[in-house]
C-alpha cells in the first residue's frame, strides 16, 4: 500500500509545522517528519489498526 497526502493534507501539515515553528522551528520539522513516518509505516502494515477505534 501507498500513502498519498491529499492537497487538504499537505496544506494542513504546512500549517501545523508554521505554528509549531513560531514556538520551536527545529521541533516543527521532526514533527512534520514523525507524523509521515507513522503514515507510512501505517502503509506498511493496515491491518493492525482493523478493529481499532474509529476504523469502522
Amino acid at each position: 500500500m501507498q500513502v498519498v497526502f491529499t492537497v487538504q493534507a499537505e496544506q494542513d501539515l504546512e500549517e501545523i509545522g508554521d505554528t509549531i515553528a513560531g514556538d520551536n522551528p527545529s521541533r516543527a520539522v521532526s514533527f512534520v517528519r514523525e507524523i509521515r513516518e507513522r503514515c507510512a509505516k501505517i502503509a506498511l502494515s493496515p491491518l493492525r489498526l482493523r478493529g481499532a477505534p474509529g476504523t469502522g
